[in-house]
């Protein structure tokens, strides 16, 4: 799954809290990031991958550069 997907089956107080666990505004994340209208710089994709980690998801910095640059992971390309 993608960062997309995971977030967006979140209830509204898990993306509060997801938000605050990634130091940026759940309104932030829904405009900008969700729908990859801007890219994080560094330190918030740091963020956000230790947020994924503190929700136990399967998504590594690596994946959330995939996401945000529409690259390809080592486990799509190899699915694909």
């Amino acid at each position: 799954m993608d960062f997309k997907s995971l977030y967006q089956a979140l209830s509204p107080t898990e993306r509060e809290r997801f938000a605050a666990l990634a130091g940026t505004s759940r309104r932030y994340i829904e405009i900008h990031l969700v729908t990859r209208r801007k890219t994080p710089k560094q330190a918030l994709m740091k963020s956000l991958a230790g947020a994924c980690e503190a929700f136990a998801w399967p998504v590594t910095q690596a994946d959330l550069l995939a996401f945000f640059y529409r690259t390809a992971t080592a486990e799509t390309a190899s699915a694909a």
